[in-house]
């Protein structure tokens, strides 16, 4: 805000922003804030300007968040700042004009203070210390003001600052004066996370009565949180159970196995999430990875020829391969007959061997041929004269036409007792 004229700052007056004062009178009656900086200069804020300051009420209060400088071709003398209050948070700068002998611009009195209270950096300059300065002067802001140049004041209230720090945070500051007694704030408290609980203990150092600028940094107890991380085996065994804090590295248990059954093998495929590092109570629980195991089945003749091989799992349904068949020999003729044991669902490595029933092979029986022996003995004759064939002298043990007498007496009977059989029927 530029303004050249008269201003008359009344009780809960209030300037958002700069004010830039070139020229007039700005009169100070009750409590007023301007939120920028405060210029008693020239419009560019560079040279001179035309404007003053009177603060001649007791109730008169300015405060300035930003800077306050005065550059004027005013000579204030100890007429216009005699009471009331000034404080600056910004830098101070007082500039004389050489031109109009404007040294005592700022040249304060009576019951006047000027209230130095940056929270940061604060540098105070006068151009003509030797005729400009403060009258009484308070510094709340001990740690961080600088004076660039002499200053000069007829009375000096030093404020020292003591700050309560919790984590870097700060919970409380105040100014204290030499030997003021300090008063800690309230205890503070800190939340557990996920690593630990805290239990305040106190501060860094004892805190005593104000001898100068001071930090207290609370202290706390830490006490870690213990967390459970337990490896289970795939049947829910614990192989491992361990505490751990947040953020530790977790060491998973040597790897496990599992026994083959009569179905599957198993082989160790990891663990059912990813281990990582601790961040909280956790379960892990092993993994594996099934494998069928194949059994041979194998189905051979009775001559131990292989007749078919196939691989099965347990339970799977076992087929044999067709019937076979022997060929008959000179004996025997050969019927299947099964295999060696009942054939089941396979339950292993299994052998099955054919069996076959033998027939012994029969033909048509032949008598049992024989010679009747001679019942008597025929003398030698003369036969020269006799008729009688060879047959009839050859007797039983002959033959007529070619066919054996046996054969014919045989027949003979059979007719025989069959012509008998019937007569009797």
């Amino acid at each position: 805000m530029l303004f050249g004229g008269t201003i008359i700052f009344c009780d809960g007056a209030k300037i958002d922003g700069d004010l830039v004062h070139t020229s007039g009178t700005t009169f100070v009656n009750g409590s007023c804030v301007i939120t920028g900086s405060y210029y008693i200069t020239s419009s560019d804020r560079s040279n001179y300007g035309e404007g003053n300051l009177i603060m001649t009420e007791d109730n008169g209060y300015l405060l300035v968040y930003g800077d306050f400088k005065i550059n004027t071709s005013y000579t204030l003398t100890s007429g216009y700042l005699t009471a009331g209050t000034l404080e600056v948070k910004g830098n101070f700068t007082q500039l004389q004009n050489d031109m109009y002998n404007s040294s005592y611009n700022f040249n304060a009195s009576g019951r006047h203070k000027t209230i130095l209270s940056g929270n940061g950096e604060q540098i105070v300059n006068f151009e003509s210390p030797q005729y400009s300065g403060f009258n009484i002067l308070v510094i709340k802001n001990s740690r961080a003001i600088r004076f660039t140049t002499e200053y000069r004041y007829n009375e000096l209230d030093m404020y020292y600052t003591i700050d309560f720090v919790d984590g870097g945070r700060v919970i409380q500051v105040d100014n204290y004066h030499i030997g003021d007694e300090v008063t800690p704030p309230a205890p503070p408290t800190k939340e557990a996370d996920n690593k630990a609980m805290y239990e305040f203990k106190g501060w860094d150092k004892e805190v005593t009565s104000c001898n100068g600028d001071a930090t207290y940094t609370a202290i706390f107890e830490v006490t870690y949180i213990e967390y459970t991380v337990i490896f289970k085996d795939a049947d829910g065994t614990v192989l491992s159970t361990n505490t751990y804090h947040y953020g530790d590295t977790v060491v998973p248990p040597p790897s496990p196995s599992k026994a083959a059954d009569t179905t599957f093998t198993y082989t160790f495929d990891g663990w059912d999430k990813e281990v990582t590092s601790c961040n909280g109570d956790a379960t892990y629980t092993a993994i594996f990875e099934v494998t069928y195991i194949e059994y041979t089945v194998i189905f051979k003749d009775a001559d131990g020829t292989v007749l078919s091989t196939n691989t099965y799992h347990y339970g799977d349904t076992v087929v044999p391969p067709p019937s076979p068949s022997k060929a008959a020999d000179t004996t025997f003729t050969y019927t299947f007959d099964g295999w060696d044991k009942e054939v089941v669902a396979c339950d292993g490595d299994a052998t099955y061997i054919a069996t076959y029933t033998s027939i012994k092979i029969t033909d048509n029986t032949q008598a049992e041929d024989f010679t009747a022996s001679d019942t008597e003995t025929t003398p030698p004759s003369d036969t020269s004269g006799d008729n009688t064939t060879d047959e009839t002298k050859s007797g039983c043990g002959g033959s007529i036409g070619g066919i054996s007498i046996v054969f014919i007496c045989l027949t003979c009977l059979s007719i025989a007792l069959l012509l008998k059989k019937k007569k009797y029927a």
